[in-house]
């Protein structure tokens, strides 16, 4: 799933992990840009995980996200 806004991402990993993770999406993206890091890990209590890149078009000045099972 490739170049997703912030909402659409959201929406998928709340399907694919099928409970609300927005908050820890929020802390993980938080730490990734503090330190430019381009992509961090998340995983549920199942032990169910994915990484999550993501991308600044400069231009427009907006982040898409790329979700990789």
């Amino acid at each position: 799933m490739e170049k997703l806004t912030y909402e659409q991402a959201i929406e998928q990993l709340t399907k694919l992990f099928g409970e609300n993770v927005k908050n820890t999406f929020d802390e993980q993206l938080k730490i990734a840009g503090e330190h430019g890091i381009p992509n961090f890990n998340l995983e549920n209590n199942e032990g169910l995980s994915v990484e999550i890149w993501v991308d600044w078009d400069k231009e427009s000045d907006l982040l898409s996200y790329t979700i990789v099972q």
